[in-house]
């Protein structure tokens, strides 16, 4: 987290509209692992996310998010987190007004 931290004081752009988020959470996977999968719940690590890009500036808050998929897998080297933010023009599927 404190190298994504320092990735953000450069792209701190401020977001202030309803976003569609998809995050990728890549993990490491421990030798002494039995799961084929990481530990955690997915909203526990949305959550950490998304309030350090609302703390970085990157929106204005996670509120905005009013829609998301988030996954998370195992990798053999180098964990990291891929994040796209887009602007949630769309209702989601299964959603519309009646």
């Amino acid at each position: 987290m404190k190298q994504a931290e320092s990735l953000l004081e450069e792209a701190s752009v401020n977001l202030d509209i309803p976003l569609f988020v998809t995050t990728h959470i890549r993990v490491t996977k421990p030798r002494t692992s039995k799961k084929d999968y990481p530990r955690g719940d997915n909203d526990n690590y949305e959550k950490a996310i998304w309030d350090m890009l609302t703390k970085k500036k990157y929106w204005r808050d996670d509120d905005l998010i009013i829609d998301n998929f988030t996954s998370k897998r195992f990798v053999a080297t180098d964990g990291h987190i891929i994040i796209t933010a887009q602007p949630a023009t769309e209702t989601p599927h299964g959603m519309e007004e009646n």
